[in-house]
């Protein structure tokens, strides 16, 4: 459950940064992730962005691509339900940059996925589509069941609103 986990991430950050002392490191900047993706599903927008924040510091001082390119996911996450889409535009395609450098294939293809809905809304059909099909098309190819089945989901809601189901299921 999400009350949960959030009790179990936010002990892991503890116990992280009491480890590390004055200088965070890897597993506290994955506990600022994991923090981060249970705030936007309760909806905490601005908590969410704090613990992307703090995770895109370290990550960086790291030198840690794969947690930089998943923290620009969720930072453009936030953007993106906030309605600033220009800037989740931006931090869609830093964090496709970068979780393309690193082989993340679960991380590119959400990514992929949210700017295809971005563009969706936006009007931007052609490039839209592109992002959904090769959101669906590395979620196959990485084995991520459940990805590909949300990027399929998102490609027929796509063609819903184009009016171009022609009949297929």
């Amino acid at each position: 459950s999400l009350p949960d986990a959030w009790v179990h991430f936010r002990m892991v950050h503890r116990l992280s940064r009491n480890i590390a002392r004055d200088s965070p490191g890897h597993r506290s900047c994955r506990a600022d992730l994991n923090l981060a993706h249970l705030a936007i599903e309760r909806a905490s927008l601005d908590r969410a962005r704090h613990r992307v924040e703090s995770a895109l510091r370290t990550a960086r001082r790291l030198g840690d691509d794969d947690a930089e390119g998943q923290g620009h996911l969720l930072l453009g996450l936030v953007y993106h339900l906030r309605g600033q889409v220009n800037s989740a535009e931006g931090q869609y395609a830093r964090a496709i940059e970068l979780l393309t450098s690193t082989g993340n294939t679960r991380g590119l293809s959400a990514a992929y996925r949210h700017r295809g809905d971005l563009r969706r809304a936006r009007g931007g059909r052609k490039n839209a589509e592109r992002d959904l099909l090769t959101s669906r098309a590395i979620a196959e190819t990485g084995g991520h069941g459940d990805l590909y089945w949300f990027a399929r989901v998102a490609h027929c809601y796509f063609r819903a609103t184009k009016g171009d189901l022609g009949g297929q299921k």
